[in-house]
């Protein structure tokens, strides 16, 4: 079976995983996508989705976020707390690693199989293909040379 999970997904995964935050701790991603803009997603108690994987401006991550407690993860982390503390947010900044990890993946697709390592039966049973997920455009354009 085939699963899809987001690097933030697997970001919100390691830090629970490596105890930088606990289990029932809400957790915000935020990975540094350059241009003052982050892909952010946020992460209830249990890791459960509070919102979609999403790029925007720091600004609008501050004001979109929950206001706290909880923790920030990810190489956006600094940058978006900045934005927060202004807005009085009690989300604080994690150690947790700011990389995605291969085997905090395995872990969860692991544990998104159902009893008995069935994949049919879990919570991520898959019901629809895999697909990439980009959520901004490419750089690179194709120039095209008259002949």
């Amino acid at each position: 079976p085939v699963r899809g999970f987001t690097s933030l997904h697997i970001l919100a995964a390691g830090a629970v995983q490596t105890g930088a935050v606990g289990p029932m701790d809400s957790i915000v991603v935020a990975i540094d996508a350059r241009r003052e803009e982050v892909y952010v997603q946020s992460f209830g108690p249990n890791l459960s989705l509070d919102g979609t994987p999403t790029i925007c401006s720091l600004e609008k991550a501050a004001a979109d976020a929950p206001m706290g407690p909880g923790w920030i993860v990810g190489s956006g982390s600094a940058l978006l707390h900045g934005h927060l503390s202004k807005l009085g947010s009690a989300l604080a900044v994690s150690w947790a690693p700011d990389q995605p990890d291969a085997r905090v993946l395995a872990r969860i697709a692991a544990e998104s199989e159902g009893p008995g390592g069935n994949p049919s039966e879990g919570p991520a049973a898959l019901v629809a293909p895999v697909v990439p997920l980009y959520l901004r455009a490419p750089d690179a354009r194709i120039k095209v040379i008259p002949t």
